[in-house]
């Protein structure tokens, strides 16, 4: 079905072990730093949220699957058109919802990014006029 499920898996542990460790020697960097590794923090939580929807949404719909294949009249499943359309467009129904969350988390970064900006997230990077 989904045949790099397993990339999404991997991206997202090394992005969250990258963000433990950073967390712990991240305090051994000069203040100069600060910034910058803000910056690190930002993009490696970025990656683990936008690599994780396809790993929750996957495991979610093969769990309502496996359960509706043994147990039909279960959930959701005691609506057969919701059950019977799900099964049958499984891999169209993952991709719409994935599309529909990384929608909404880049309409949600669209809008942080400007206020970030704004109250001095990147203020080494940018300067804005007062």
């Amino acid at each position: 079905m989904y045949k790099n499920i397993s990339i999404f898996i991997l991206v997202s542990i090394a992005s969250f072990a990258l963000m433990i460790g950073l967390g712990i020697f991240g305090g051994f960097f000069p203040v100069r730093f600060a910034t910058a590794i803000k910056i690190i923090f930002l993009s490696l939580f970025l990656i683990l949220a936008f690599s994780i929807v396809p790993v929750v949404i996957w495991a979610v719909l093969r769990g309502n699957i496996s359960i509706w294949q043994k147990l039909p009249v279960s959930g959701t499943g005691l609506i057969p058109v919701i059950r019977n359309f799900i099964m049958q467009n499984e891999v169209r129904v993952f991709y719409g919802l994935l599309i529909f969350f990384w929608g909404i988390f880049t309409v949600g970064l669209a809008i942080a990014v400007p206020a970030m900006i704004k109250e001095g997230f990147f203020k080494e990077f940018f300067s804005l006029p007062e």
